[in-house]
């Protein structure tokens, strides 16, 4: 399945919205947390810093914390982004954090 399916789907099954964006750099702003909000916010979901951020809006706070998204992260995300098939990881990460999400209650 392409990402947009992925996505797609799981929308439709959980009315939860995941975004992906791939960035060269977040200026002018001062952080990447400060970018991902404003994108998510422009786009109407609530790199070469090789910052990774996985940026939760309101509604699914309580399916998917801080510590799981670091842990995802960390374990998952930058080990595999190493290897350099990005396409591949995003993909298989975005499975995980819908796996996480959706079976939270």
């Amino acid at each position: 399945m392409e990402l947009n399916e992925i996505i797609a789907n799981h929308e439709k099954e959980t009315t939860n919205q995941i975004a992906i964006a791939t960035i060269e750099s977040f200026n002018p702003y001062e952080t990447l947390f400060q970018y991902s909000v404003d994108l998510g916010n422009y786009w109407g979901v609530d790199q070469k810093d090789t910052q990774i951020q996985i940026q939760v809006g309101y509604g699914l706070e309580d399916k998917l914390e801080d510590d799981e998204a670091k842990r995802i992260i960390d374990n998952a995300i930058v080990p595999e982004f190493k290897n350099g098939d990005y396409f591949q990881e995003i993909k298989k990460d975005l499975h995980e954090i819908i796996k996480e999400i959706k079976y939270v209650l």
